[in-house]
């Protein structure tokens, strides 16, 4: 499998889009609407991903100005190689595995749906404006540090492909509560 940052950044776009269609006419109540004990509401999903873009996007900035100062360019597509492809494959939905998220990306209990949608779509535009930036660069030569572990440096394209799919991966989870056979009406719909 390749990458470049024009599939990347498409696929981000495709992400915002379904997350518009997913919030669409959401109330506050549905949005953090629980269908068990220990599965997440569609709040927790993008919650989760908006804490995780807060705390992993700076890293990732911080990697790309580097590599700008040490003229580290390339451009192009990339082979994501085989640890890439196997994260990569864990991480896309629909979901296989699951992962207990670290303690540092767990998502509040609730949350509004406006302030969450507001920076899950503002973390969608830095993303992309990310990889702009980062387009003219050797994405394999930049070795960047997972989020589980400082030990496990995979490279920026293996990384980036990793990032959007664990996006498609909470959004597709936030689909499958909203799809839920005990998924609340609208308070309006109770009274009609």
């Amino acid at each position: 499998m390749r990458i470049d940052a024009a599939s990347l950044q498409e696929q981000l776009l495709v992400i915002k889009v379904d997350a518009e269609k997913l919030l669409s006419d959401l109330s506050d109540a549905q949005f953090n609407w629980r269908p068990g004990l220990y599965v997440w509401s569609i709040a927790q999903c993008l919650d989760h991903l908006n804490i995780f873009g807060r705390q992993y996007f700076p890293i990732l900035i911080e990697k790309i100005a580097q590599a700008e100062k040490r003229n580290v360019l390339r451009g192009g597509s990339y082979d994501l190689g085989f640890l890439g492809k196997l994260f990569l494959r864990l991480t896309e939905p629909p979901v296989r595995s699951r992962f207990k998220a670290p303690n540092r990306f767990l998502p509040a209990p609730e949350k509004q749906l406006y302030s969450v949608g507001e920076e899950f779509q503002s973390l969608q535009d830095k993303a992309i404006a990310l990889i702009q930036q980062a387009e003219k660069l050797h994405w394999r030569k930049i070795k960047v540090a997972s989020p589980e572990s400082k030990l496990l440096k995979l490279n920026l394209a293996s990384i980036l492909a990793i990032v959007v799919a664990h996006e498609r991966r909470h959004l597709w989870q936030a689909w499958q509560i909203r799809n839920h056979c005990n998924f609340p009406a609208r308070d309006e719909d109770k009274k009609n």
